[in-house]
């Protein structure tokens, strides 16, 4: 039975980071597979699902996507391919959820909620389409994960005013964990809002109010944790209050994190926290600086690594030794392409050439 929920809010409180234990994790089988959308940026382009050997470092299938658009791509438990398409920024597309066998064949086509592009989260055996809608107030979608049926619909009303625009969802077990744009007192700073829902009484448990000096696209589960990536946050007007990082705990707590500014895109992997950082991002900065960075989350350490100026990437993974970054504009002289960072080298490995490589999941572990 479909329905709309909605529940109460909280005001969140972000704290400064006090090393706790936490729970550690055991070490992660290294991913046989790298799934890459790539997009030709028209209507008429030809948009792709690769499918990537990462032993051999060689794509071995290639699928056309039959939707403009395609938006976000993730692997549900059982390691089948979820891809999104939106329609928001093209007239002629549709939003549309694809569901995939790993080997690219398609196994169903569904209607979606509008503007899906935040992305799909997995938990308690269900599929959680998070949609923009018209960005005033979000939705989530709620599947079952096994037989693709719609069960309901989650309501995700603005913080404050009306301007909410959903960027990351991320689940557990136990939460699902959204983030979106919204407004604040200041018209020169950015906010952004974190909405928890029940996965199972599929309502909102929890909201915080805007917090000035955030935006986050990326959003990575940490055991019963949330690791939020902030790519707001070099404009803290505060350096000693930089949240770099938010690690969202049990009851909703939140702490803040330094690392390096501006962090876009994360991933985590046997304790350990990668960033790839972008300070032009949904900014008016110029900034052509781009780097890599890993934080342990259990040892509180830092690394950073220097890319290539201009090094734009869509997307990052974890495949081992090696941090794969999806590239559809590799800066002055470097093609379009899957690129991998090697950890051990400090150096760029010669990428898979792959025109409007955007987004990456990794499956078959």
């Amino acid at each position: 039975m479909r329905g709309t929920v909605t529940s109460a809010f909280a005001i969140c409180a972000i704290s400064s980071f006090a090393p706790h234990a936490g729970t550690l994790q055991a070490a992660s089988p290294w991913p046989r597979t790298l799934y890459v959308v790539s997009t030709a940026g028209t209507a008429n382009g030809r948009d792709t699902l690769s499918i990537v050997d990462v032993p051999s470092w060689r794509i071995s299938t290639t699928v056309r996507l039959p939707y403009p658009q395609p938006r976000s791509v993730a692997v549900d438990p059982v390691g089948r391919v979820w891809v999104t398409y939106s329609a928001r920024r093209e007239p002629t597309a549709e939003d549309r959820v694809q569901v995939r066998a790993d080997s690219g064949k398609l196994l169903a086509t569904l209607d979606s909620c509008r503007g899906p592009e935040a992305g799909i989260g997995f938990a308690a055996g269900r599929a959680f389409v998070a949609c923009s809608e018209d960005g005033r107030s979000g939705r989530v979608n709620v599947l079952d994960a096994t037989t693709l049926a719609p069960i309901g619909t989650i309501r995700i009303p603005a913080p404050t005013g009306d301007a909410y625009f959903l960027t990351a969802i991320a689940a557990s077990d136990t939460r699902v964990v959204l983030a979106g744009m919204t407004k604040g007192p200041d018209p020169t700073r950015r906010y952004a809002a974190i909405t928890t829902l029940d996965p199972r009484r599929m309502t909102v448990a929890w909201q915080s109010e805007p917090i000035a000096d955030l935006d986050v696209w990326s959003i990575v589960p940490y055991g019963s944790e949330f690791i939020l990536a902030n790519v707001a946050s070099a404009e803290s007007r505060d350096p000693s209050q930089r949240a770099d990082v938010l690690r969202l705990g049990p009851g909703n707590r939140l702490d803040r994190i330094t690392v390096a500014p501006s962090p876009l895109w994360a991933a985590v992997a046997d304790d350990v926290l990668y960033l790839y950082h972008d300070r032009s991002w949904n900014s008016v900065s110029a900034s052509t600086v781009r780097a890599l960075s890993s934080y342990h989350l259990t040892r509180h350490t830092v690394t950073q690594w220097d890319l290539p100026d201009g090094f734009d990437a869509g997307a990052i993974a974890v495949l081992g030794n090696r941090i794969a970054l999806a590239s559809a504009d590799a800066g002055p002289g470097r093609r379009a392409g899957v690129y991998a960072f090697d950890l051990q080298d400090r150096m760029l490995v010669d990428p898979i050439p792959l025109a409007g490589a955007e987004k990456l999941a990794t499956g078959g572990t």
